[in-house]
């Protein structure tokens, strides 16, 4: 999977969570994004193209690898709780709510998976029935940097994830919890405070507040 910078939106989620306080309902984003540049219209054409060609030869490996479902009108994944299906013809997302970069992030989700293939192939046949699978994510935490591009996007990382989020809940720990739950996260055993959020069905992202190292530390499981 081809994460990148594209795991960088799950602190603009959790600072959308918050600033919705008590609301329930996740705001809905809206297709067209004013931050998207030509660079990104540019990548999703590609990771489109991509992903209709693997879809066409093989939407039920992509399935198996990924935990997604098949579906008549095309596969349907969950993300950060919402669930979307994306269409085997040409790519287009219902509901078409996501702006341009996250689409891109979702499409690189179902065309990757390296290092999945082994445990995929063990629970493939109920994946290819149409189900997704008994898929899950592994067991043992991976650090940022240790991800495909990790090192190359470490430093961004660093200072627009854990320091955004350290500002925004270092004064109000508890903040992190409500924000996580909006976003289908559970409270976890760690640090002072601590949140596992599922991103996609074998992506979980682990939020952890060191209150007294003052420092937040961002992980995936």
């Amino acid at each position: 999977m081809r994460r990148g910078e594209g795991i960088l939106r799950v602190e603009n989620r959790l600072m959308t969570a918050v600033r919705t306080g008590a609301d329930k309902k996740k705001p809905r984003r809206t297709a067209a994004d004013p931050k998207d540049s030509r660079y990104y219209d540019a990548a999703l054409e590609k990771a489109v193209s991509e992903f209709v060609d693997f879809a066409g030869r093989s939407a039920a490996r992509i399935c198996r690898r990924s935990g997604a479902r098949m579906e008549e009108r095309g596969i349907r994944i969950r993300y950060f709780g919402t669930d979307y299906t994306v269409s085997r013809e040409d790519a287009a997302f219902a509901p078409d709510d996501l702006p341009v970069m996250e689409k891109i992030l979702v499409l690189h989700y179902l065309i990757g998976g390296e290092g999945m293939e082994d445990e995929a192939e063990d629970t493939g046949s109920r994946g290819a029935s149409g189900d997704g699978g008994a898929v899950r994510p592994a067991s043992a935490f991976v650090s940022y940097d240790a991800l495909p591009n990790g090192m190359f996007y470490n430093a961004a990382f660093r200072r627009f994830g854990p320091a955004i989020l350290l500002k925004t809940f270092g004064g109000s720990p508890e903040a992190l919890a409500a924000a996580a739950e909006r976003l289908g996260g559970v409270p976890a055993e760690l640090g002072d405070h601590a949140a596992r959020i599922p991103v996609f069905p074998r992506v979980e992202l682990m939020v952890v507040l060191h209150l007294s190292l003052g420092t937040t530390v961002l992980k995936l499981l």
